[in-house]
């Protein structure tokens, strides 16, 4: 499978979006870009390439910029990061060491 080819199929959605938006027939586009029906239909099916310069006819045909032809790329990146807990807890209050006894000191002494 082609690489490019979802970028042709939003490309033709597109097309197709503005075209249906002016309320014109895929013949109608054509003839206004002297293009054949198929090729309009090729076109925003995502079947048929579209050369640098086409650009400019499609989107004076559609009456529209022809950065409108494209979609911005969403980039979306999640980071997600949590702290280690950096505190000492002892939570077994059984097992504590009572630092108040030296030691080396044993009962009885």
């Amino acid at each position: 499978m082609d690489s490019m080819q979802p970028v042709y199929a939003i490309f033709g959605a597109i097309v197709k979006a503005n075209r249906r938006r002016l309320g014109l027939t895929q013949a109608q586009l054509a003839e206004r870009l002297t293009l054949s029906r198929a090729s309009i239909a090729n076109i925003e099916s995502g079947a048929q390439r579209v050369l640098l310069h086409d650009l400019y006819d499609i989107a004076a045909a559609l009456s529209i910029d022809p950065q409108e032809l494209f979609v911005k790329p969403k980039i979306t990146t999640t980071v997600s990061f949590q702290w280690p807990d950096l505190t000492a807890r002892y939570d077994h209050a059984d097992d504590a060491i009572d630092m108040t006894t030296p030691a080396n000191k044993t009962d009885g002494e």
